[in-house]
């Protein structure tokens, strides 16, 4: 069997060993790889049924797996502690959630710039793990100002803007 996408190398012997994969060998020394759904076909041979399968020129099989997932967006809610009104100090928070795998960053901006001593949660999870995450920091709205949360989540990149209650 070759496993094309699966990182591998072969033994002194010529057995294939994949040093990453959690697997052990069984009575009869085949190995096994018991976090893999598989199963053993009618001639006993292992067969993925995830697996999108054929048969190189050799005769043997070659197994493509599905790409991972796409990863939703996240969800982002940018809002102040208090109503927002010119002049009064607040608070700008920006909360993080539903995101998965947990390779995020936040920033909180006044007009595009960095706004300075801000303070962040720490990395929290949910059920189906999905992550959740909120920076905030103490700000005092003025008028012909934007104040935005930008996030990278992946590679992908996005601006969300306060709009406050006046």
């Amino acid at each position: 069997m070759e496993f094309p996408l699966a990182k591998h190398h072969r033994d002194q012997s010529g057995e294939m060993e994949f040093p990453l994969a959690k697997h052990h060998r069984d009575q009869s020394g085949e190995m096994e790889f018991p976090l893999a759904k598989h199963h053993r076909d009618q001639s006993g041979e292992m067969d993925f049924p995830l697996a999108k399968h054929h048969r190189d020129q050799s005769g043997e099989n070659t197994y493509r797996f599905p790409p991972p997932p796409v990863a939703p967006p996240p969800k982002v809610q940018v809002y102040s502690r208090n109503p927002g009104q010119h002049g009064k100090d607040n608070s700008l928070i920006c909360h993080v959630s539903g995101f998965h795998p947990p390779d995020i960053s936040i920033q909180l901006l006044k007009n595009g710039m960095e706004i300075p001593d801000a303070k962040q949660t720490d990395l929290a999870f949910e059920q189906g793990w999905q992550f959740h995450l909120t920076k905030s920091v103490g700000f005092t709205p003025a008028s012909e100002e934007e104040y935005t949360c930008r996030v990278r989540h992946l590679k992908n990149l996005k601006t969300y803007t306060w709009e406050s209650d006046m």
